[in-house]
């Protein structure tokens, strides 16, 4: 490769040179270089790192700045900074270095971690001066915190309030020694003065594994309890004082099992008080992405906005997610739950009783205001697979229906021979239900037989009286392999066929996709997310077997027309809060597994059926 027209120094001492300057640790004079052209662009790349970490103030120092101004081309830093405790004594002096040094140049860190470490206790100009250095690195969004003792609260949200774009933050048994004097007046009116923290939405207490793994520790409890109890109490009015609401912008809470275990009704409630932004709340477990139960529901004024509840049951202890459940239901805060999403829990060990009984009470508790019930069939996702003839047993004790009137039904994980389904429509006995969704686990080819007769006693089954208000059946399956679009065609017009009931009365939809959604097929009454409207689409096999899909105007159907508008209406605004709630998180550009996206308990049956029959 030739660095430029002309006479030119040999490639080889040029990387001599650029490693002479690496190791001097001058980023400045690198990025610099950087410029010069594609050739240097590339050798410099590998010397210029996106994670730093600093463990001494010699660490900090040794990296040379230069004097000239950032926009003659100076390193505008990595994206990702840590500060790490020295050895033995956890001590971060060079906090306050790195603060100075490198505020209002390095402009593009985006992940600042503070790891084993003890905050200084210094003097209130000293701090004061660290942060205000650290106020001018305002590219800062995310702020990771794990072990490290601070001397006082207020330190801690001074530090908080510190960083202008704070985005998000991760507490990993975070201690306060001066928790003594934790609600003195004093520390709770220095406390409410702080800058508030007006962009901070996330917050997650407690361990995000990077390994996948969970483990419990009960021992940690008292490290994030303290502090949460020290918001809600920062929250409460102080005299003739207003309220002030230090998280106020929170929108988004994920709390460990360390942290939810030993939680009661009050605490929630108290909780939910303290964050009036709040639309997601999770209690989850270190190696879980997605909620085996989902609550959505709607505070009374003057919260306006649905908040989602999310249990991650899979791999916490059945008793504490049982012992959380039933505080959803005892705790003092005026929630009409409107969606449930819940796992489906064979009978087959205490454990799964204990989660599924109370499952079954919150149901209950919703009672008449609940509208749209969804129900996963996986159970445990690391149980084995159950014989077939033992498939319809283990639902037979979920009672999800003695008190409630749902208008929409949505099952998802069922097999070819839809006996878990066909068990839990049985169960459904109110008149009010007008969608039916049901979502297949992955098909194989082998599986298109039994799929036809599963159909065609699922298609009886919803002949039954009770369903008499039917205005949509959605049928959704996807093949874990690529499939031809022609033969998915055929599959789509084989299962219409099964289901030759429903197709009469114009409210079955089919929606086929294959492993990589390149081929997606649609069949009959579809809701159109993208125009927030319904498609329709209809079939025909030629006398050699192949068949011919074609949209049709949607009006065809036989549906009353003021009950589809009102079902219409319905979908439309259940497409605008979910689609809230589960925004698109922005990606990481690094260490993907260390931070855990949070997926909604709808998007739960897309993750199964990507990754297999056997759930995630």
């Amino acid at each position: 490769m030739q660095i430029s027209e002309g006479s030119s120094l040999p490639v080889e001492l040029w990387m001599h040179i650029l490693d002479d300057v690496a190791e001097e640790q001058n980023y400045d004079a690198i990025a610099r270089c950087a410029r010069v052209c594609r050739f240097f662009e590339h050798m410099c790349k590998k010397h210029l790192q996106d994670d730093l970490t600093f463990s001494s103030e010699e660490g900090v120092e040794h990296l040379k700045t230069d004097t000239a101004e950032m926009e003659i081309g100076g390193w505008r830093g990595p994206q990702f900074a840590t500060i790490v405790g020295e050895r033995d004594s956890k001590a971060i002096p060079h906090v306050a270095t790195f603060a100075s040094r490198f505020a209002g140049r390095w402009t593009q860190i985006w992940v600042l971690t503070i790891e084993n470490a003890s905050w200084p206790s210094s003097l209130r100009a000293a701090n004061a001066a660290v942060f205000r250095d650290l106020s001018r690195l305002a590219s800062i969004t995310r702020l990771v915190l794990e072990y490290v003792t601070f001397p006082s609260i207020v330190t801690f949200g001074a530090l908080v309030s510190a960083l202008p774009r704070l985005e998000r933050l991760h507490l990993r048994d975070v201690t306060l020694t001066g928790s003594s004097g934790l609600f003195d007046p004093r520390t709770l009116a220095e406390f409410r003065l702080l800058p508030p923290t007006k962009n901070l939405q996330h917050i997650t207490l407690g361990h995000v594994s990077d390994y996948g793994s969970h483990k419990f520790i009960p021992s940690a409890w008292p490290c994030y309890t303290e502090l949460l109890a020290f918001i809600v109490a920062v929250s409460n009015p102080c005299g003739k004082s207003p309220r002030v609401y230090p998280w106020g912008s929170v929108c988004n809470l994920r709390l460990d099992e360390n942290v939810w275990w030993k939680f009661s009704s009050s605490s929630i409630a108290r909780l939910l008080h303290a964050l009036p932004s709040l639309e997601n709340l999770k209690f989850a477990t270190a190696d879980s992405t997605v909620a085996d139960l989902e609550i959505t529901g709607l505070p009374a004024h003057p919260r306006l906005e649905p908040i989602a509840i999310g249990v991650h049951c899979a791999t916490a202890q059945s008793q504490h997610v049982a012992r959380i459940i039933r505080c959803l239901i005892d705790m003092d805060f005026p929630l009409t739950v409107m969606r449930i999403y819940a796992t489906v829990y064979p009978f087959l060990r205490d454990a799964h009783r204990l989660v599924a009984t109370a499952i079954n009470e919150l149901v209950h508790h919703a009672g008449p205001s609940l509208d749209d019930l969804g129900v996963f069939l996986q159970g445990d996702r690391y149980d084995s697979v159950i014989p077939i003839d033992a498939a319809a047993d283990r639902y037979r004790r979920c009672d999800l229906f003695a008190n409630t009137n749902p208008t929409s039904l949505r099952i998802y994980g069922c097999d070819a021979s839809c006996l878990g389904v066909r068990e839990i429509l049985s169960h459904v006995t109110s008149r009010c239900v007008a969608s039916v969704n049901i979502h297949f686990r992955s098909l194989e080819r082998r599986d298109r037989g039994e799929l036809g007769e599963g159909l065609s006693q699922l298609d009886t089954v919803l002949l039954l009286p009770v369903f008499d208000n039917l205005l949509h059946v959605l049928i959704w399956a996807r093949f874990p392999q690529f499939q031809p679009q022609a033969e998915m065609e055929k599959w789509a017009h084989s299962m219409k066929s099964s289901m030759s009931s429903l197709d009469e009365r114009r409210v079955l939809g089919i929606e086929l996709r294959d492993e990589d959604s390149r081929h997606r097929v649609r069949l009959g009454l579809i809701w159109d997310h993208d125009i927030e409207d319904w498609r329709r689409y209809d079939s025909r096999m030629d006398e050699n077997g192949n068949v011919e899909i074609a949209e049709v105007p949607a009006s065809e159907g036989r549906a009353p027309s003021e009950a589809m508008a009102a079902h219409t209406a319905w979908k439309r605004s259940s497409q605008t809060q979910g689609d809230r709630r589960s925004a698109p998180e922005p990606e990481w550009q690094a260490q993907p597994q260390r931070w855990m996206t949070e997926v909604t308990a709808r998007g739960r049956a897309y993750e199964e059926e990507a990754r297999g029959v056997k759930g995630i």
